[in-house]
């Protein structure tokens, strides 16, 4: 039983070593206990006591050699003194607080310096509680809102909507570029597509990759290349990797203006980067060789395509179809083309009768391009570009039965879609061969269907005024 008391006497030493020993000798002491197997915890709380004792005496010894200090600095002031004592007996609680505070301070501060004027002056902002903030509802909302007007391609709403926006501090984001761009590119309206490309970038908003993809497809149709180079060419700058979409639509770019030697550069490069084509890439490098009519090259491309086991869809055989367009008195390779094209299950569609249209205008049979193009309106399959390459060398040629006749098929199937180009063709033929009231009803319509003019149609308009006030 002694042994077993001794351990007993051992562990409380142990427990008395820890921060819980604190509050045993206390207990201890109230309770006036004999037991010899406790006399050993005596020693421990003499030691506890003697350790807080020196401690005391220290700060106390400290203090009066800071009181000593200050009555060296401040003899004859004793309210100086005493102030002095008691901020330094507050330092050290302080500097810990003062650290923590500049802390939160480095945490908080912006690491922009703060706006100034022309003169150097700071320039005060508003209070919080002032700002403007946008919520996010009625952001989401306002989204909604524009997908819908440009759903409808109801521009001039479209417009207001936008003003209204930037009104009231909201920025476009990804998803309202999406929906904006393809209005702009119906109506052809480029410059706006730059615009809002620029101002995207310097937005807050970070752009996405499908984002110069929307812009670049937007600018298609347009004879803008250099923009869309420097386009391409910022999508590295953020910090962006390379798509195949990228590519394809740089290539449909440089297609549509028929600089073929960039789509196969463009081409070879995605190659050397190790991007993989697809059944898209294909048909815009094939849109690039059936512009110029280059057989040769289509052929290379085609082959290509088989070769590594693509199916080709109906752009690549419409494209690789017109590439043996240009020598429209032998139509045999088009009749044989268009037959397997049909047996691969892809019918003819407005594309492929807008490049036959374009074809028998390029080699200068007019009725047989006109010809086609009723055909194609009996069908359904037919494109404002497709109207307007007929009226354009119908004008050219002054043939005003043929022109007429397309302007009106044009505007009897509402497929003109704000395209001021076929006005300006009519405008221009009217005025050469002095049919003045012709110009003038013309012009009457461009303002009742609210078609958007540009240079050349107010130049027209201008020499028109001049010729009925002179009449």
């Amino acid at each position: 039983s002694l042994l077993l008391l001794k351990g007993a006497a051992t562990s409380f030493n142990t427990l008395l070593s820890s921060r819980v020993a604190r509050r045993v000798p206390a207990l201890f002491k109230r309770q006036k206990t004999n037991l010899f197997s406790l006399e050993s915890i005596v020693p421990s709380t003499r030691q506890l006591s003697k350790c807080c004792v020196t401690f005391n005496k220290q700060q106390q010894h400290q203090q009066q050699k800071n009181t000593n200090s200050l009555k060296q600095k401040h003899p004859n002031n004793h309210f100086e003194q005493k102030r002095l004592h008691k901020d330094s007996s507050n330092e050290d609680s302080q500097s810990s607080l003062k650290t923590n505070n500049n802390k939160s301070n480095k945490r908080n501060s912006p690491t922009q310096s703060p706006p100034r004027n022309k003169n150097g002056t700071k320039v005060e902002e508003p209070p919080i509680h002032t700002r403007k903030r946008v919520n996010l509802m009625h952001v989401g909302e306002l989204r909604k809102k524009l997908a819908s007007l440009c759903a409808k391609r109801q521009i001039g709403k479209v417009e207001q909507l936008l003003k209204r926006m930037k009104a009231e501090g909201v920025h476009l984001d990804v998803a309202m570029v999406d929906v904006l761009l393809p209005v702009y590119k119906y109506y052809r309206r480029y410059d706006d597509v730059l615009k809002v490309y620029d101002q995207f970038l310097h937005s807050p908003i970070r752009p996405t990759a499908s984002f110069f993809t929307a812009v670049i497809t937007a600018l298609r149709g347009s004879t803008k290349v250099a923009e869309a180079q420097r386009i391409f060419n910022s999508i590295q700058d953020c910090g962006i990797t390379y798509t195949r979409h990228h590519f394809t639509t740089l290539m449909m770019m440089y297609g549509y203006c028929g600089k073929v030697d960039k789509v196969q550069e463009t081409f070879d490069q995605m190659l050397a980067m190790g991007k993989v084509p697809d059944v898209l890439v294909f048909g815009a490098v094939l849109h690039g060789y059936g512009q110029v009519h280059d057989v040769v090259g289509a052929q290379k491309v085609w082959s290509n395509m088989l070769q590594r086991k693509i199916t080709p869809n109906a752009q690549c055989w419409n494209n690789y179809i017109r590439a043996f367009m240009g020598n429209t008195d032998d139509l045999s390779d088009v009749k044989r083309l268009t037959a397997l094209m049909v047996e691969d299950g892809i019918l003819p569609d407005e594309y492929y009768f807008g490049n036959l249209v374009a074809a028998f205008v390029e080699n200068g049979k007019l009725d047989q391009a006109l010809s086609t193009l009723n055909m194609a309106i009996s069908k359904g399959l037919v494109t404002t570009h497709t109207f307007k390459i007929v009226i354009d060398s119908a004008c050219k040629e002054t043939n005003v039965a043929v022109a007429e006749e397309a302007f009106v098929s044009l505007l009897t199937k509402h497929v003109y879609r704000n395209d001021i180009r076929p006005f300006n063709a009519m405008l221009n033929m009217y005025m050469k061969i002095h049919e003045f009231k012709k110009a003038e009803n013309t012009r009457k319509l461009i303002n009742e269907l609210n078609i958007r003019i540009d240079e050349k149609t107010s130049e027209l308009f201008s020499a028109l005024n001049n010729k009925l006030n002179s009449n």
